[in-house]
């Protein structure tokens, strides 16, 4: 009975360490969360506007003014909270510039990032948290790009097409872990493009994608990464269909950390003709051109690319995969015995790596555990020096040494 009582003991303590586990990552606030359409706000207890968001005096978001970020009553308070443009006014979502449609961001923009992009960049961002059915239209997804420090609302055909100016372009496709909230996405990923793109001059241009999906922190920490598998497997279709219409770009990247390398994978699974919940995509007879896949503490079995999304090798040009054998939330992923009962591709790295075909060639494995040591955080690894470099190098096809 002592045994026994001593494994409850750690089964639990294992559990609730998964409640930050599978790309989640703590959140700060003065007061409680409060969901008015999906999205989390963070506000002292009151339902602020979405999809603004302000954070309070005491986060701790370098880049970030520390003015003070809420009046007493009115969910903001009347005056600037962040240098910027918008100006929200008491009691309504107002912007003192007709200028910006919507922004995501609120006023909570990066000082750095208002005119610290270089010359010929994009930054985009495609929402999919709203769509419900896996059939739903690619369409209609949320989509703004980011100009001059503001973000602009678009459309997904505006972000697919080639640009009007004849640049050409590399895309790149940020895909996010689990509980993070609609404002974590966005501001990961520009500080992603700071840390990675941003100090690389001779790098050519490129089109960077924030792509969300509905990945916020629900209750119960078991539950909160049991309840999202399936949610990232509906969330693929999305991202699936958006890949299709890039069919014109012929140099596409995808970055997925933890659970966005589940939404990843899926993904191209379904662009193979593969099936997930028993449902495929209505059209893959036009083939989409090999993409460059970079996978970040991913959590997926570790057996995924010759088991449950065996066809979305044959759609990957190269695959670096960042595996971490310290990741002491990840190294727990077979407890929860949901996924085949299997390790996770992030803990591991690839399971029979040598039945893939040509794998010398297209797969490079990192085991990133000296580099970042246990913690499962999306920024230990995008600022880690030897991270960086292989990162680079997947991203703009160049050569992996």
């Amino acid at each position: 009975m002592l045994i026994f009582c001593r494994i409850l003991v750690l089964l639990t303590i294992a559990t609730t360490s998964l409640s930050i586990a599978v790309g989640q990552e703590v959140v700060y606030s003065q007061g409680q969360i409060v969901y008015p359409t999906g999205n989390p706000v963070y506000a002292p207890g009151q339902v602020v506007y979405p999809p603004a968001v302000v954070y309070p005096e005491s986060s701790p978001n370098p880049g970030y003014s520390s003015s003070s970020g809420y009046s007493s009553s009115s969910g903001y308070s009347s005056g600037p909270v962040y240098p910027g443009t918008p100006v929200y006014s008491s009691g309504t979502a107002a912007y003192s510039s007709g200028a910006i449609v919507s922004s995501p961001y609120g006023n909570a923009v990066p000082s750095a990032m208002s005119d610290g992009i270089r010359a010929n960049d994009q930054i985009w961002l495609a929402s999919s948290r709203r769509l419900c059915s896996t059939g739903s239209d690619v369409n209609s997804l949320d989509v703004k790009q980011y100009v001059g420090g503001q973000w602009f609302q678009s459309t997904t055909r505006s972000l697919t097409d080639p640009s009007p100016d004849g640049i050409p372009r590399r895309v790149v496709i940020l895909v996010h872990g689990n509980s993070w909230s609609y404002s974590t996405a966005v501001r990961r990923g520009l500080q992603a493009y700071q840390r990675v793109v941003l100090p690389w001059a001779d790098a050519g241009p490129i089109r960077l994608v924030i792509w969300t999906w509905p990945s916020d922190k629900i209750a119960g920490p078991v539950r909160n990464v049991v309840a999202k598998a399936p949610v990232a497997d509906q969330h693929a279709f999305h991202l699936a269909r958006f890949l299709q219409q890039l069919k014109t770009h012929r140099q596409v990247a995808i970055i997925g950390y933890s659970y966005g390398s589940r939404v990843t994978l899926g993904a191209l699974h379904l662009l193979g003709s593969g099936s997930i919940q028993g449902r495929r995509l209505e059209n893959t007879m036009e083939p989409v051109p090999p993409i460059n896949v970079t996978l970040i503490a991913p959590a997926i079995r570790n057996d995924a690319l010759r088991t449950s999304r065996a066809q979305a090798f044959g759609q990957i040009n190269h695959l670096f995969v960042m595996y971490n054998s310290r990741d002491r939330y990840l190294s727990m992923y077979k407890l929860l015995r949901f996924d085949g009962k299997r390790q996770a591709l992030g803990f591991t790295g690839v399971s029979g790596v040598r039945c893939l075909p040509n794998y010398v060639e297209r797969i490079d494995q990192f085991d990133a555990a000296q580099a970042v040591g246990r913690e499962h955080d999306f920024l230990e690894y995008i600022t880690s020096p030897n991270v960086e470099q292989r990162l680079r190098r997947n991203l703009f096809y160049r050569d992996l040494l």
